[in-house]
Order: structure tokens, then sequence, then C-alpha cells
């Protein structure tokens, strides 16, 4: 586990600071686990519920983590992240199925909502730096409604927390070098 720390402690390159491709998607799939959590977390805070309004319990987990996977597909996309992006997609379903969710439904639900985020992120020409877009899809969804906007605390809430982990996390991992496979 000490290439976790590597993640956000090294600059380096060194080769004694390689992951493999298997370690990164575990990670990848862990942290969106983390931030699933840490998000739901926050809404238990006095101010967060007051203007939020929306208990942890109304929000849908399984569209949560598959919104931070989201995330970081749309950023390592590409032939050196390829393993480590399937291998956090496998955790994701092995994780499902252990939770008796249709693999069949849940695999289909997954490439939808990664292709509504990304028309909604990537629409006219252009990337949406500032997540809106996406986050107000990610509400919609993790909420199971239509209107969203309505809670524009939350989707507020969402786009920042997107934006932090693309600058935190994003960053860190594309430093980080792979062990040769």
């Amino acid at each position: 586990m000490n290439w976790i720390k590597k993640i956000f402690t090294s600059k380096s390159t060194a080769s004694s600071n390689a992951m493999t491709s298997q370690e990164l998607g575990e990670y990848l799939f862990n942290m969106c686990h983390r931030q699933t959590m840490s998000f739901l977390d926050s809404l238990n805070d006095p101010d967060s519920k007051k203007m939020v309004k929306v208990d942890r319990e109304q929000i849908n987990q399984r569209e949560l983590v598959i919104a931070f996977m989201w995330l970081y597909y749309d950023l390592l996309q590409g032939e050196k992240y390829d393993k480590a992006l399937t291998k956090m997609h496998t955790c994701f379903m092995n994780n499902m199925i252990k939770l008796e969710l249709p693999e069949e439904e849940t695999w289909n639900l997954l490439q939808m909502r990664y292709d509504e985020y990304r028309q909604s992120h990537r629409s006219q020409g252009g990337i949406d730096y500032t997540y809106k877009k996406a986050a107000f899809n990610i509400c919609k969804n993790i909420l199971g409604r239509d209107m969203p906007d309505a809670n524009l605390f939350l989707w507020t809430k969402v786009a920042i927390v997107l934006q932090q982990n693309i600058v935190n996390t994003g960053k860190a991992i594309k430093s980080i070098p792979f062990k040769n496979e």
C-alpha cells in the first residue's frame, strides 16, 4: 500500500515510485468509493443540511460512484491508462455483483451515464471546465428526479467536488509512472 502514499507525496519519476496499472485501477475504484462516502458524510454537516435539504438516504450511492468513476475515466483517457481504467471498471462490477445487482443492467447504466456526462461536459465543441453541466445531470441521477435545479446548493456542491477531485487527485495520478507490465 505504499504506492497510495506515493501518489500524494512524490513528485519524482523514479522507477521505485512506479505502480502497476492494476494497482492504479484498484486505487481509482477505492478513491471513488471514499469520495462517495465523504460526499455523503458532508451532507450531515448542520450548515450543509440546511442548504442542501437532502438526506444521505435520498442519494443513490451507485449513481454517485458512477459519477466519480466517469470523472477519472474522462481525465485518464488514452492508451497509457486503458488497463487501469479496465481494472477500475472490473472492481466496480465485482462490487455490484456482491450487492446482488443485475450485471447487465449495471453495465448498461454505467455506459449510459458515461455517455450522458460526456455529452453534457463536452457539448458545443468545447469542454466545460466548471463541470456545471455534468453536475446538473449527476444531481438529477443521484436524486432520481428530473428537476435538480430546484436544489441549487447541491448542484453547486457536486460541481465543486468534481473540480477539486480533478485538480488534486488528477495531477497527482498523472505524475506517477507505471512499471513495465
